[in-house]
């Protein structure tokens, strides 16, 4: 399962545009700027990067998870090293202080990010298929390592046919930078779809 740069590209962009909107979401309830963008993605069988996940900010095992049905199926996570997510969901939530565990108020914030992102990115992909996409209402997991979720949906899983995109997601917000990491896994035949759809000239906004 090969990929050239132009399809990588076109799928960076996508994801992307889908950030930004995101962005201009979580800027609206901050009340200042905030800029999501995606650098690279790696894409490829389920079997075969797996070890992408955690590379390189580390072990994440705060995820907020989202299926998603339709023409493009699949599931969405948003992923973050405890430290990392606790620190996004003050700043959003603007909770100071010293805080090194996700009570009530930090998971909620932190649930509702992973929300709006997910989202985001999700109605970028079904708007650039023109299919039509039923979402599930997004889960917040405080303990669980993405990949575990992944394989939970053992239903749907199969490792050598199953897509996985992984993605390094960069927060600024404050002049604080915080990292996580998207990961979609498509379902087979998803990708497909996908990339019958990509213009040459990559997929404007």
């Amino acid at each position: 399962m090969d990929f050239s740069t132009d399809q990588i590209d076109a799928l960076t962009e996508i994801v992307n545009i889908g950030m930004g909107r995101a962005g201009s979401s979580l800027s609206r309830i901050v009340g200042e700027r905030v800029e999501l963008t995606v650098p690279s993605i790696h894409i490829g069988k389920l079997s075969d990067v797996s070890w992408l996940i955690g590379e390189p900010q580390g072990n994440p095992d705060t995820t907020i998870i989202q299926d998603f049905e339709g023409d493009v199926s699949g599931r969405a996570l948003l992923a973050f090293p405890r430290t990392s997510g606790i620190s996004l969901a003050q700043i959003i939530s603007g909770v100071d202080g010293n805080v090194d565990k996700l009570d009530i108020d930090i998971g909620g914030a932190l649930e509702e990010i992973g929300n709006i992102v997910l989202n985001a990115v999700l109605g970028s992909i079904g708007n650039m298929t023109n299919s039509g996409m039923v979402y599930s209402v997004s889960e917040f997991y405080p303990c669980t390592p993405p990949l575990r979720l992944i394989k939970n949906r053992r239903s749907k899983v199969d490792e050598d046919c199953n897509c996985l995109l992984v993605a390094d997601a960069q927060f600024r917000i404050s002049q604080h930078d915080v990292t996580g990491s998207l990961l979609i896994v498509f379902d087979a035949g998803a990708i497909d779809l996908i990339l019958c759809t990509l213009q040459p000239a990559g997929v404007e906004e």
